[in-house]
């Protein structure tokens, strides 16, 4: 659950809610976005943040923020000239919102250009979070053990909100997943900009053991059917669909 006004206790006729546990929606993205300086623009979605304090700043962080395209600049915002004269550069509004979904309701009114529709899908890739596996250190530990150490970086624009299973795989030449391990690591709280996060575990091998495997790493939707995760490495799918391919298990 989104609120569409970002407030300060000072703030007249809106109750504060820097403090409360939801999210932020601006309802007029890529029109009333940005700052412009402007005092009659202060409504605008990123001054209103800033008027609201730190807190509603920094609201990104644990809560997703989203919103709608305004009305007026439906379709056209994701042309290369938008035509309406107030529109505002999509990128850059995600950049500075963090946005993690935003709603065209207007983008298929008429027939769209295919060049529009691939533009839009280009700046919508911006949007949310972007896991990209940087290293994978995988050696044997004991007898049928094996030591993982990973780093994963955030190339996005926002953190990953809710606290998926993660698990490992070792996965045979013929793509068969011979048995998995769940794995205490988390997604949740991975911010943009940061320095690689490290996860490592040790794992024990039974049904795989003497087996050539490669190590598969997946984080797992809760919700029957619903789309997975997806990392940003060209290893994603590579030996088992739906699993990241990290190596050769030792």
């Amino acid at each position: 659950m989104l609120l569409r006004y970002p407030a300060a206790p000072e703030n007249s006729g809106l109750a504060a809610n820097a403090h409360r546990d939801f999210g932020y929606h601006d309802d007029s993205f890529g029109w009333g976005t940005l700052d412009t300086g402007k005092k009659d623009d202060s409504w605008f979605y990123l001054p209103a943040l800033k008027a609201a304090g730190p807190l509603a700043m920094e609201r990104w962080k644990t809560h997703p923020i989203g919103g709608e395209i305004r009305p007026e600049v439906w379709g056209q915002i994701f042309d290369e000239k938008p035509s309406h004269p107030k529109a505002q550069d999509f990128a850059t509004c995600v950049r500075e919102t963090h946005a993690s979904w935003v709603m065209d309701s207007g983008m298929f009114r008429d027939k769209t250009d295919p060049a529009r529709i691939a533009r839009a899908a280009t700046q919508v890739r911006r949007m949310g979070y972007d896991f990209r596996v940087v290293t994978a250190d995988i050696t044997r530990s004991g007898e049928h053990g094996a030591a993982v150490s990973l780093e994963i970086v955030n190339q996005g624009v926002a953190p990953f909100y809710q606290d998926w299973r993660i698990e490992l795989a070792a996965i045979a030449a013929d793509g068969t997943v011979l048995e998995t391990w769940p794995v205490k690591w988390t997604l949740r709280g991975l911010l943009p900009s940061e320095k690689p996060a490290r996860w490592e575990t040790l794992l024990e091998r039974t049904a795989s053991h003497g087996r050539a495997c490669t190590l598969g790493l997946r984080v797992v939707n809760p919700m029957t059917g619903g789309k997975r995760l997806r990392f940003a490495n060209a290893a994603e799918d590579r030996d088992a669909k739906g699993w990241l391919s990290l190596g050769p298990l030792p």
